[in-house]
């Protein structure tokens, strides 16, 4: 939210933002898709890249390598069994 609102300049508060996500959930009866484990890491992953100073073919490795492990746990019937982290 805090993005957005500075992305706004001003225009909107984190408030702001914030009250209209909560209408939009609702009026949508928080009937939403989470996002994937694979989407979930790039987003991570996406956080670190301004950070780091990787030649690009690292870069696709990397996000190729957090693909295949996710695609793997997912097939992985004992990763259903157990509870999801908090």
């Amino acid at each position: 939210s805090e993005s957005f609102a500075a992305v706004s300049q001003g225009v909107y508060s984190v408030e702001d933002i914030e009250g209209m996500e909560l209408s939009i959930l609702e009026g949508l009866s928080w009937r939403v898709c989470a996002p994937t484990s694979v989407g979930m890491a790039y987003n991570i992953l996406s956080l670190v890249l301004p950070h780091v100073s990787l030649q690009e073919s690292t870069w696709a490795f990397i996000l190729d390598e957090v693909r295949f492990q996710c695609e793997f746990a997912v097939r992985d019937y004992y990763f259903t069994t157990q509870r999801r982290s908090t």
